[in-house]
């Protein structure tokens, strides 16, 4: 039987991926919800722990992006598909 080889620099890279696209598809959820207008209080917790680590010094080494940029490019599309309500967002 052939032994498991892992290769455990992909595999953390591979994790840290799943842990930013996570947060990013929770950041759209709840910002969805809140342009709506059917957010939660949660939500809008959620949405700024999200941010927050999304914009985290780990995620801008570890990935080298903009993340600044990639909220605004997210906030940009959600808002114009939901008619720009930022008043669900205060």
């Amino acid at each position: 039987m052939k032994p498991i080889r892992f290769n455990f620099e992909h595999d953390y890279w591979s994790l840290a991926e799943a842990i930013v696209l996570q947060a990013v598809k929770d950041y759209e959820r709840c910002t969805k919800k809140l342009l709506k207008g059917i957010g939660t209080d949660r939500d809008k917790w959620m949405m700024q722990e999200c941010e927050n680590f999304i914009v985290s010094k780990w995620v801008k080494r570890t990935f080298d992006i903009d993340t600044e940029e990639l909220l605004t490019r997210i906030d940009e599309e959600l808002y114009a598909e939901y008619g720009g309500n930022y008043e669900h967002l205060l």
